[in-house]
């Protein structure tokens, strides 16, 4: 066996090695200190298989201690992470291993070496099962190219080794190991094609890892030449606006439909929109006002281009409504939309603002508490005046379509309401005619938004 990996090769190099206590990863460990690198060993305890997890975490602290390298363990609770984030048993481990990989790697304290790198155990066996897992359950080149054996800092020196060479290197070195029973139930996807397809595959074919291995390749040499495609076209249709990305879909309308839906999807991975819809963005790219929609951002089309935006109500990053229980003068006050400053005002000073960022309003006719809040659909919106209107009554939605918001600009507005819920203004464009300061107000205030 040789470090298939010669650009981490070099002597100002620490590798931490990620291992559970299986056969793979302790090959791993003692091959690499063979090799002469220096490393540590890191240890997931999942608290899973309950005194078995903890013989686990046992076992791989004696083998540290007994090759002397340092030893890094952490202790998951697996199944409140599975409850948080809805996901499955593995999938929670998985997360969790890798951000806690991820804190190593940023550590101060792992190692005075100038390279720090993370090497996982993933044999050839592992990676013909992720292309066969993704297989069947639906996916893009990305996904058929099994396991990459580099990933940033994280890199998988075995990948050119099966199973059975690993197995061959632990017998001639007579070393010890821990067999996980999870690995040989049938309850899991990858666990079924581990034990029901593979030996299917070897009947077939005894080669079939070769055989699938040059497949894997093929499709990592066609998803490197649409990747290129893909960043080359991006330069030029896509853009970023503040917290917007904007994708004119004029710079791609000369490719064919499909390819066109292939840039959408790779574009778009980030923000969870999916095959059908980016096949609906390009047929509705002549029209304006549709609306896509992801957990964690909304799309809409404007004048050709796509506008897309984290979606704060579905990321959890929608900003509370603000109340403001008393008015407290000369104070700058923190919220959730920006800085406010409220102030007693002079009648004339008021007359003389001109400024979109400050309202002046009748103290006398203002119900507390205030709140602000962004604007929602089912706002009162039929009791809006606006200001200079003379009383009349407008739809917010019909305001702020006609200074020509699109829907993305329109969710940022935020408003200033009453305590009766009424709105008072909308902030930064518009106040209400019923709190304006007429030749009858005795007590004048000033709002106004702070950069």
């Amino acid at each position: 066996m040789q470090f298939p990996l010669p650009q981490y090769t070099t002597l100002d190099t620490h590798i931490i090695v990620a291992v559970s206590g299986g056969v793979d990863s302790v090959v791993l460990a003692v091959w690499l200190q063979a090799l002469g690198f220096e490393i540590s060993i890191a240890h997931c305890n999942f608290q899973l298989r309950g005194e078995e997890s903890e013989a686990d975490e046992v076992f791989v602290r004696s083998l540290a201690a007994n090759i002397n390298m340092p030893f890094h363990y952490k202790r998951m609770n697996t199944e409140v992470a599975m409850q948080d984030w809805k996901v499955g048993i593995q999938e929670a481990a998985r997360r969790l291993r890798y951000d806690w990989f991820t804190e190593l790697l940023n550590s101060q304290y792992i190692s005075n070496k100038k390279n720090i790198i993370l090497a996982t155990a993933h044999h050839q066996d592992d990676s013909i099962e992720t292309f066969l897992h993704h297989a069947l359950r639906g996916t893009g080149l990305r996904g058929l190219r099994g396991v990459p054996q580099v990933n940033g800092r994280i890199v998988r020196p075995l990948l050119a080794y099966s199973k059975t060479d690993i197995l061959a290197y632990a017998n001639e070195k007579n070393l010890a190991w821990r067999d996980d029973s999870s690995n040989f139930k049938t309850d899991y996807t990858r666990n079924k094609i581990r034990h029901l397809v593979v030996p299917t595959l070897t009947a077939i074919r005894t080669d079939y890892r070769e055989q699938l291995q040059v497949t894997m390749t093929n499709l990592s040499d066609a998803q490197a030449v649409l990747d290129e495609l893909s960043l080359t076209l991006k330069t030029t249709a896509v853009s970023a606006e503040n917290d917007k990305m904007l994708i004119r879909l004029s710079k791609i309308a000369h490719f064919s439909m499909q390819t066109q839906i292939f840039l959408l999807i790779d574009w778009l991975q980030e923000f969870g929109f999916h095959r059908s819809q980016c096949s609906d963005m390009i047929a509705a790219a002549n029209t304006n006002g549709k609306q896509f929609l992801t957990e964690t951002a909304y799309c809409i089309l404007h004048n050709h281009t796509l506008i897309i935006q984290k979606n704060p109500t579905k990321s959890g990053l929608q900003k509370k409504r603000f109340y403001i229980n008393k008015l407290v003068f000369d104070s700058i006050i923190n919220t959730d939309f920006g800085n406010i400053l409220v102030r007693k005002t002079a009648i004339n000073a008021a007359f003389a603002n001109t400024s979109k960022d400050i309202v002046f309003l009748d103290a006398q006719k203002l119900a507390l508490p205030l709140y602000i809040d962004t604007w929602q659909i089912e706002d009162c919106v039929a009791s809006f005046q606006p200001l200079g209107m003379k009383g009349k009554k407008k739809k917010i939605s019909d305001f702020l379509h006609d200074l020509g918001l699109n829907t993305l600009e329109k969710a940022k507005i935020q408003l200033l309401f009453d305590a009766n819920g009424e709105i008072i203004w909308i902030m930064g464009f518009r106040a209400d005619h019923r709190y304006r300061i007429t030749e009858n107000t005795t007590d004048t205030i000033s709002i106004a938004i702070m950069d």
